[in-house]
């Protein structure tokens, strides 16, 4: 809700399935994947993501997990650990959007 206020289009997923059914029509740039989806996990849903849209596309992943070792980095582009306050979440959709206009 408060990234429609600022002015983003957004689209919502609840499961992997609907996200990709989403990401064939809307093509996103910019993806937020919790990692613990009801139907997959967060990377094999970033991995499909990167194989079905057709332009650049950041991805940040959204963890509530505290394992020390989870292989966040080598899949999504940023990662944050919930809670995700505002200015977080800006923060990483700034940098994301820096990175898509030097892709273009």
């Amino acid at each position: 809700m408060m990234l429609s206020a600022a002015g983003h289009k957004v689209r919502t997923a609840l499961t992997g399935q609907d996200a990709i059914a989403i990401a064939e029509t809307f093509e996103p740039e910019l993806a937020i994947v919790d990692i613990q989806l009801p139907d997959t996990t967060g990377f094999a849903l970033a991995r499909k993501l990167r194989s079905t849209v057709r332009r650049p596309l950041h991805i940040i992943g959204i963890t509530g997990s505290t394992q020390p070792n989870l292989p966040l980095a080598g899949v999504f582009d940023e990662h944050a650990y919930k809670p995700v306050t505002a200015t977080q979440l800006y923060q990483m959709i700034s940098v994301a959007q820096e990175r898509l206009d030097e892709a273009v």
